[in-house]
């Protein structure tokens, strides 16, 4: 009985982790502004210390759409912002 009270308690912490990271990165997503979301997306992407090039691996994208959307130089698709927001742990919810 004592080990089952330990899963469900280890699972319960698990699940408040998940949910607190989830809402944190939605409040995050949801507060930025289009015109900073290039920077929102650079800062995310140095908090979890990866290059462009890295984050070009891991999201499918080209390095040139990685740094074109940190810059802001160009209009991006949902999927390329979901391809990016995937790797870097953010949920995004547009309005």
């Amino acid at each position: 009985m004592k080990i089952l009270e330990d899963v469900h308690r280890q699972i319960d912490d698990i699940i408040g982790d998940y949910i607190n990271q989830v809402t944190s990165s939605q409040a995050e997503i949801n507060s930025v502004p289009y015109d900073e979301i290039g920077s929102f997306l650079r800062e995310s992407r140095k908090a979890n210390n990866l290059t462009q090039v890295e984050l070009a691996d891991m999201s499918g994208l080209s390095v040139l759409t990685i740094q074109n959307i940190e810059r802001m130089k160009c209009d991006f698709s949902v999927k390329s912002m979901r391809a990016m927001t995937q790797v870097l742990g953010l949920k995004v919810c547009i309005s």
